[in-house]
């Protein structure tokens, strides 16, 4: 766990961000290691940070920019993580605005910067590419959204949409994630915009629906465990969600 300004041994936000960005580096060079034969990306949100820790992160974070000399840039790890956590729990209100009331204070270059660290990201750690009309349109954006997974609000959408053709999907979920998610795109018959953005990204879908309908922590070529463990506990929290999943859920499980 790394320390917070606020822990007893009185270190400063920078030191604490400074930590944390070796953190996340092995983290990803790790995912990333085990990934490369494969070709599978890695995602921002499988940082693997506790609920403390992250809560710890934009305490941090919003203390550093407060700092008249502080360069973001000897953080941009944690930057990047921090962005994709905020898209993780967007609720459909426009993204810039909740970023500005939650760092007050911070530059709008900030914005740009934002891109060209994702960029970094996956030229360094082979870090998931948005891709898709949604993503030229918005190429800031998307990043982070792409990197959150699957944001909550999307939870039962996207359980809805595998329970309509549920009996399907064991065999289907077989292919390769791309032709997997190619497949939930070509089967969806509606949701939100939102929700019609994320369909684009069929290789992230794949992956994604792979791991939940499996269920298995241990898929690390997948995702990372602490991710799956994450998204389905959040799944299991909402009862919307909760019950589209448990009946896509009952055709996978074992018959007798």
């Amino acid at each position: 766990m790394y320390r917070s300004l606020n822990d007893p041994a009185d270190e400063t936000a920078n030191v604490a961000l400074s930590l944390l960005q070796d953190r996340l580096e092995t983290t990803f060079k790790s995912l990333w290691d085990q990934r490369k034969l494969s070709r599978r990306p890695v995602f921002a949100l499988e940082h693997g940070l506790s609920t403390l820790e992250r809560a710890r992160l934009q305490r941090d974070l919003r203390a550093a920019v407060r700092q008249p000399r502080y360069r973001p840039g000897r953080h941009w790890l944690a930057w990047i993580v921090y962005a994709a956590e905020l898209a993780y729990h967007d609720d459909g209100v426009e993204y810039w605005r909740r970023f500005d009331t939650h760092m007050p204070g911070c530059s709008p270059s900030l914005r740009t910067a934002l891109r060209d660290w994702f960029e970094t990201f996956a030229s360094s750690f082979g870090g998931y590419r948005p891709v898709g009309r949604w993503a030229q349109s918005y190429p800031i954006i998307s990043w982070p959204h792409c990197h959150a997974l699957l944001p909550r609000d999307l939870h039962w959408q996207l359980g809805r949409t595998l329970y309509e053709f549920r009996y399907e999907l064991p065999q289907q979920a077989r292919s390769s994630p791309a032709m997997l998610g190619r497949f939930i795109a070509r089967m969806n018959r509606g949701g939100s915009s939102r929700f019609e953005n994320l369909l684009e990204q069929e290789m992230l879908v794949g992956l994604l629906v792979q791991a939940l309908v499996a269920r298995d922590a241990a898929a690390i070529d997948t995702l990372h465990p602490a991710a799956i463990k994450r998204l389905l506990a959040d799944i299991g929290a909402d009862a919307m969600a909760a019950a589209w999943f448990d009946e896509v859920w009952s055709v996978f499980a074992p018959r007798h």
